[in-house]
């Protein structure tokens, strides 16, 4: 699924969209720690790939950083949206 994505000829705000939607199907209920984890893997991944040292581009392990980020972010906010209603 992440890769059919990320491959697609979609524009880059697209893919991060449409991926950000995959993760918000798969992690919604997940913990902080959960989102911290998986953003530290990408980042680590990131760094591999622009060191040519990775099976992805460094675009490819962008766009599923963007996407664990906007999910995060949206996690957070609707938990202190909860606490203010």
């Amino acid at each position: 699924m992440k890769d059919e994505i990320i491959n697609s000829d979609m524009s880059t705000r697209a893919k991060v969209i449409d991926l950000a939607e995959h993760y918000k199907k798969w992690g919604r209920d997940e913990p902080e720690s959960t989102w911290m984890n998986l953003l530290v893997e990408e980042v680590g991944e990131l760094g591999a790939a622009l060191n040519g040292r990775h099976k992805h581009s460094p675009d490819y392990e962008l766009v599923q950083i963007a996407a664990i980020c906007i999910n995060w972010l949206d996690k957070r906010q609707a938990a202190i949206a909860k606490l203010e209603e």
